[in-house]
């Protein structure tokens, strides 16, 4: 699995981070990554369509470094929306 970083290691546009907010955050593991699909497949890539979405979804991740990534990047950003994707 290969994508464009930011600046942070995250798949999104590193111009993103020059925002001062963004409509919509996405948090999860590879599910919610897009992992093994098209950028423009994936959740985080549907919904940038209509809106600015900020990706923090990493591979393997778990509640507590989930919640770790909301507080210390999306809390940056003061996303409208947080779409924690949970996959038991």
């Amino acid at each position: 699995v290969t994508f464009r970083a930011d600046r942070y290691g995250f798949d999104n546009p590193d111009t993103l981070w020059n925002r001062s907010s963004v409509d919509v955050a996405v948090l999860g593991d590879s599910y919610a990554a897009g992992v093994c699909v098209a950028p423009w497949d994936a959740i985080p890539g549907r919904l940038r369509e209509r809106r600015s979405v900020l990706n923090l979804a990493i591979s393997g991740a778990g509640p507590l470094q989930e919640l770790a990534l909301l507080r210390e990047y999306a809390a940056t950003k003061t996303p409208r929306v947080v779409v924690w994707i949970y996959y038991e």
